[in-house]
């Protein structure tokens, strides 16, 4: 069956990689941010860093300028009850919907209700996209065992995934906020993840600042966090003349200990040449960086590691 995975711009190499080894062929991934793929069966709901996936009963490409009466009818064409019929049976144990774009005088004919994002039953409350999340942990690489800590926690959704990502191994989750609110939604999430971990990892968090000096850096294999970008929390000059010097200073305490480490941060495109002038500074370290586009906010993601 051919189905389309839609995925974020920035999410294309982690999602093809991911599904090059899973008997999934991809046979067209011209249209940004969508990838449609050949595959013997529809369940993709363990598939991460894709968003939506689409069973496509009919695929048709036009020219830019084609008649939009030509593209109606091949639209139309697919949309028979045989094509239908077919297609409940195939998935029948599944719900689906119908996205159709419209503007105008269409959008006034069309009875139709807002249907919320589709999100995991991870959490109860999220904050960050749980394909976000998926990328941030592919490249922590992370082991059984390990000792992770996000310093900027918020609701705990980089630490919940990260636990799921392992099992059915476990490892030791520690969060950081200065926000209590969220530290409460974060513990939250936890007490509402545990049971379907089979309470497998661990979840502790602290309310302190991220250069608290709590924690003993040596213990710690990976860093995570998902820096505010000074939208919703704080403001853009606050973040620059506070936040990132904190980050940047437990960073290098980090890699000043022995042994094999990993740092994964996602950061606003305006903070990137910040961390680059930080990086400079440390001591036989790789960097990477993958551009995200979130919604209408341009993202990096930033790896720094260190062989053991």
């Amino acid at each position: 069956m051919l189905f389309c995975l839609t995925y974020s711009r920035g999410l294309r190499s982690f999602l093809t990689t991911r599904i090059a080894g899973q008997g999934v062929r991809v046979t067209d991934d011209s249209i940004e941010g969508k990838l449609f793929v050949e595959a013997e069966t529809d369940d993709f709901e363990e598939l991460p860093f894709a968003e939506r996936c689409f069973c496509v009963i009919g695929f048709k490409k036009h020219d830019e300028g084609v008649n939009k009466r030509v593209v109606f009818n091949s639209l139309f064409g697919f949309l028979d009850s045989e094509a239908l019929n077919t297609y409940v049976a195939d998935v029948s144990r599944r719900t689906f919907r119908i996205s159709v774009k419209t503007s105008g005088k269409w959008r006034k004919k069309i009875d139709s209700e807002v249907i919320e994002e589709v999100v995991r039953q991870l959490v109860n409350c999220f904050e960050e996209a749980s394909t976000v999340c998926d990328a941030i942990i592919q490249l922590a690489e992370l082991k059984s065992g390990h000792i992770v800590v996000d310093v900027t926690c918020g609701s705990g959704s980089i630490l919940v995934e990260a636990a799921h990502a392992v099992l059915p191994e476990s490892i030791f989750c520690i969060g950081l906020d200065c926000n209590e609110k969220m530290l409460l939604t974060a513990k939250e999430n936890f007490v509402h993840c545990s049971p379907l971990f089979n309470h497998m990892s661990s979840f502790e968090v602290a309310c302190v600042n991220a250069s608290s000096g709590s924690l003993r850096w040596e213990a710690v294999d990976r860093i995570v966090a998902d820096l505010p970008f000074g939208h919703q929390h704080g403001n853009v000059e606050e973040i620059k003349s506070v936040l990132l010097p904190e980050v940047f200073n437990l960073i290098r305490k980090f890699f000043s200990t022995d042994g094999k480490k990993v740092a994964v941060i996602l950061i606003a495109e305006e903070h990137k040449s910040s961390f680059a002038d930080f990086v400079k500074d440390l001591q036989d370290v790789a960097v990477e960086d993958h551009a995200l586009f979130l919604g209408y906010t341009s993202a990096v993601i930033v790896k720094i590691s260190r062989s053991g």
